[in-house]
């Protein structure tokens, strides 16, 4: 299994967004990932991560919003 993690900026959809892979498998784990992304990153609205398996399904494991923007 791996995560895909979409980085994205005000007035873009979730799929509109950056896509990058990680091994990130739990929530403490994404949460401290996208306070590292928004961080480096202060124009990011929201950092969304999915879990995907090898028959191409997904699972939401974190959804992000920036509250410093």
């Amino acid at each position: 299994m791996a995560t895909e993690v979409y980085s994205c900026r005000d007035g873009q959809e979730i799929k509109q967004g950056k896509l990058d892979y990680t091994e990130i498998d739990n929530r403490a784990a994404a949460e401290a990932d996208a306070r590292r992304r928004c961080a480096q990153d202060p124009t990011l609205k929201r950092v969304v991560y999915y879990r995907v398996d090898s028959a191409g399904g997904s699972k939401l494991l974190l959804y992000y919003e920036n509250p410093n923007l």
